[in-house]
């Protein structure tokens, strides 16, 4: 027969519940700690990131500051119509693709030719493009207008020296 002791129940359930309420203290406190490590973690690596990314204020502008080419120097550069380069009759030819839209070039379009590197590119592409840069969009050679040209070439031409007299 079983007989039904109550000392014993009672104690099991005991053991329970003790065993329960230590398990969510140590639960408990293990996420107190995670979250404290997070937090710690989060301020030192913020903190050390906004020192590593401090914004430096930009030089002062002067007002005389340009970008791109004037529309007298980009109205000087060569401009004719495109005409695609025959092999020698065989039918095969070089066809151009402007690197401003990356679109072909067809035939008898107006092309604006950059005259130190020889870069053809479609004429409105490149006048946009040179409003806001001074440099080939393909090689970055700096594009001159014909008075720096003339200014250039004038400190490269030197006098003769005067013959004694």
């Amino acid at each position: 027969m079983s007989s039904y002791n109550p000392a014993f129940s009672d104690n099991s359930n005991n053991y329970t519940t003790q065993n329960l309420l230590i398990l969510s203290g140590v639960a408990f406190g293990f996420i107190i700690v995670l979250i404290a490590i997070a937090i710690l973690c989060e301020r030192f690596y913020c903190r050390r990131w906004n020192q590593n990314t401090a914004v430096v204020p930009d030089a002062p502008r002067s007002h005389n500051t340009v970008y791109g080419l004037s529309p007298s120097t980009i109205a000087h550069l060569p401009t004719f119509g495109y005409k695609r380069y025959d092999n020698e009759g065989s039918g095969g030819g070089s066809w151009l693709q402007c690197a401003v839209c990356l679109s072909m070039v067809q035939e008898g379009e107006e092309v604006r030719q950059v005259p130190i590197c020889k870069h053809m590119f479609h004429q409105e592409c490149i006048d946009m493009w040179f409003y806001s840069h001074s440099t080939c969009p393909l090689c970055r050679t700096k594009v001159e207008g014909p008075e720096e040209v003339k200014v250039r070439d004038n400190q490269n031409t030197t006098t003769p020296p005067a013959s004694p007299v």
